[in-house]
C-alpha cells in the first residue's frame, strides 16, 4: 500500500500522525479436497493513525489502519496493528 502521511506538530517525545493510502492486493484460496482453487486481485483503500517515537535518525512507531479491499462478492475489510522501526526522514 502506498500511503500519504501527515505528521502533527509535537513538542514532546512522540509525534502522532494520520495516513491514507491505496494498494493492489492479491489473494488465493486452495482447498484440494473440495476442488477449490481461486484467486483474485483487487484495489484496496485505507486510512489510520499512529505514533512515532524519534530516536536520532530512526524512529519507533505503532499504528493501526482500516483497509477495505473491493473483492467481488462483498468488500473485505481488516485492521492491521503494526509496530516497527523507520529509518531516515524527519
Amino acid at each position: 500500500m502506498a500511503s500519504l502521511v501527515y505528521l502533527f506538530q509535537s513538542g514532546g517525545s512522540m509525534t502522532p500522525y494520520l495516513l491514507a493510502g491505496v494498494g493492489y492486493y492479491s489473494g488465493k484460496v486452495t482447498v484440494p479436497s473440495l476442488n477449490i482453487d481461486e484467486s483474485e486481485s483487487k484495489v484496496g483503500f485505507g486510512g489510520g493513525g499512529g505514533i512515532r517515537f524519534p530516536m536520532g535518525s530512526a524512529a519507533l512507531f505503532v499504528e493501526a489502519r482500516y483497509i477495505n479491499i473491493a473483492t467481488s462478492n462483498d468488500p473485505t475489510p481488516y485492521v492491521p496493528i503494526i509496530a516497527g522501526i523507520s529509518f531516515g526522514g524527519k
